[in-house]
């Protein structure tokens, strides 16, 4: 039996008891980095304690002639630091225009602020407008005021064990270093000062962590003392921050920083040392007995595709820009990503793994409510619609780029005769079939004859009903 505990920024402890081979201390994270710059990742001021496990901190770099922070650009073009928002003490990262994860045990008000690098495309400070915490785990998800413009995808696979990742986060410096029976063993958590930090390190388990009060879903890796590679330790306040990689050329947001297994003890009775330590052997837990294992100190993710569901019920309704409603800007968003080949998970309506046709027919009858053809979006298709589509001076002019309001109904950026035909399958009660008549004589030769010919194949389908 191990012991969870938390350390709340009031100071008092509690402890949680957990069933497990392992405490898992849960709360802030750091990294540590080969470098003389000490690995702090997150700025916050809870800390959590997981059984035997200890809230993220810091990032921790290991290097045998002494551990460092990364504080310098990110790889990617110091993407992962540009891609999340402060959030109290800790991170948040977005997943959608409006929305970002971090994790609960926080305990940020639900009245605070996100703010982003002034690097960032998304820099500037954005309100907090709602908080949903997820039941079964530490995840929370963050609705703010305005619409961001860069988020990251959740990975929503199941190949995580084996990925190498990249760890962010705002914890602790890099202390004084643990050594037992004379051999060096790891770093201690040093001062705590907000400043962001990065490592890396590899997935290896999938598991479960009490943290918040919940077993939640974690993704787990070990800090190894592999020199020149950058690998990293969470530490105190690293909680939120985000863990990336790369899978087909396209970064994901594979989890949510949520606790690191400390503190560790050289006796039974001894002293806590809070620290990251590349070696546990013959170290004591918080409780229980002395760990007979070769190996590194655990650290600990939120898994986040083990709450898409969750996720998609509260983000995957239409509103792909943000903006609070449905309508033609979410319908040109969803024709850049059809075109891109690209792949939105808020796109995939119907969760099948691609973003096409069939989800675009649902965005635009089953969400928006409307018809193809209706390129004013006024709930039908009639003769104020053609006239748009005629003085858009895109119809039979080739790829043009055309959007929805342009009348490209198929999403090929054209406005061609396979886009009248959908058109004509809507056309409302609301306009006679002699006004579309008289619209194809309008524009030139060179349009009035596939309009005219449009209008003849509606002519013939209503009389052969």
């Amino acid at each position: 039996m191990k012991r969870l505990l938390w350390l709340c920024p009031c100071g008092w402890l509690r402890s949680v008891a957990e069933s497990r081979d392992l405490e898992i201390l849960s709360g802030d994270i750091a990294l540590l980095t080969r470098s003389s710059i000490a690995a702090t990742v997150l700025a916050s001021a809870l800390l959590f304690l997981g059984p035997w496990s200890s809230q993220a901190r810091a990032v921790v770099i290991y290097d045998p002639d002494g551990a460092f922070r990364l504080t310098g650009p990110t790889p990617n073009d110091n993407y992962f630091f540009d891609i999340q928002g402060n959030y109290g003490v800790g991170m948040a990262t977005p997943i959608a225009p409006n929305y970002l994860l971090s994790v609960k045990h926080l305990n940020v008000p639900s009245n605070n602020v996100v703010t982003f690098l002034s690097s960032s495309p998304n820099a500037g400070q954005y309100s907090v407008v709602q908080v949903i915490d997820h039941a079964d785990s530490d995840l929370r998800l963050i609705k703010i005021d305005q619409p961001l413009a860069m988020w990251a995808d959740p990975y929503f696979g199941n190949g995580e064990v084996g990925k190498d990742v990249i760890l962010t986060g705002r914890g602790t410096q890099v202390g004084d270093p643990v050594f037992l029976s004379g051999e060096l063993r790891g770093w201690e958590w040093g001062t705590f000062d907000g400043v962001r930090s990065w490592g890396e390190n590899t997935i290896t388990a999938k598991t479960t962590v009490n943290v918040a009060g919940t077993n939640t879903p974690a993704l787990r890796w070990t800090f190894d003392p592999i020199a020149g590679a950058n690998q990293g330790q969470l530490t105190e306040r690293d909680s939120g921050g985000g863990v990336f990689f790369e899978e087909d050329g396209r970064w994901y947001l594979a989890g949510i920083n949520a606790a690191v297994e400390a503190p560790f003890k050289k006796s039974s009775g001894g002293e806590d040392i809070w620290a990251a330590l590349f070696n546990v052997r013959n170290f004591f837990p918080a409780s229980g007995p002395r760990i007979n294992q070769t190996r590194g100190s655990y650290g600990y993710a939120t898994q986040i595709s083990a709450v898409e569901d969750w996720l998609r019920s509260i983000i995957v309704d239409g509103d792909l820009t943000g903006s609070g409603s449905v309508g033609i800007p979410d319908f040109d968003y969803f024709s850049q990503v059809y075109q891109s080949g690209q792949y939105d998970w808020r796109a995939d309506l119907n969760n099948d793994g691609v973003v096409d046709l069939e989800d675009w027919h649902i965005l635009v009858h089953d969400i928006a409510g409307t018809f193809f053809g209706d390129v004013n979006f006024d709930g039908q298709v009639d003769d104020f619609d053609i006239q748009q589509i005629l003085a858009s001076g895109k119809f039979m002019a080739g790829d043009t780029g055309a959007t929805w309001a342009d009348g490209d109904m198929n999403l090929d950026g054209r406005v061609d005769m396979d886009d009248i035909l959908l058109i004509l399958d809507s056309w409302g009660s609301t306009a006679s079939l002699d006004s579309l008549m008289t619209m194809a004589a309008i524009p030139e030769p060179a349009t009035a004859g596939p309009m005219m010919l449009g209008a003849g194949m509606l002519l013939a389908r209503r009389r052969n009903r």
